[in-house]
């Protein structure tokens, strides 16, 4: 009697592959970067509502989409920040996509 997670569960199937495997993990990592880019927009839209309070003058999609600060760490960061909920969002759904590729080739199929 091993307690591992791939023990033979009697009705010819691992107790390990298929109830917590890679599809699962892939759907939570999609989580997670869809989490983290709901954060960079929420942050975007506080600095840029903060910098329009500042500046009144300013337009709303210029100061959105402002790539470029001051210095290199300013001009990285502004772009991460702007382009990083694209690129987790899009990154998530390929993520999304992949996990449920197995059961769009038909997963009633036993495997061995």
């Amino acid at each position: 009697m091993s307690g591992s997670a791939g023990a033979d569960r009697g009705d010819g199937q691992r107790a390990d592959a298929r109830t917590g495997g890679p599809d699962r993990t892939l759907r939570l990592v999609a989580l997670v970067l869809v989490g983290l880019a709901i954060v960079g927009v929420v942050y975007n839209l506080v600095t840029t509502l903060r910098t329009l309070d500042r500046y009144p003058g300013a337009r709303f999609g210029e100061v959105l989409l402002a790539t470029s600060g001051d210095d290199a760490l300013s001009t990285v960061w502004f772009t991460a920040i702007v382009w990083a909920p694209a690129v987790l969002g899009a990154l998530a759904a390929a993520l999304l996509l992949l996990s449920f590729l197995p059961a769009l080739r038909g997963r009633g199929a036993v495997r061995r």
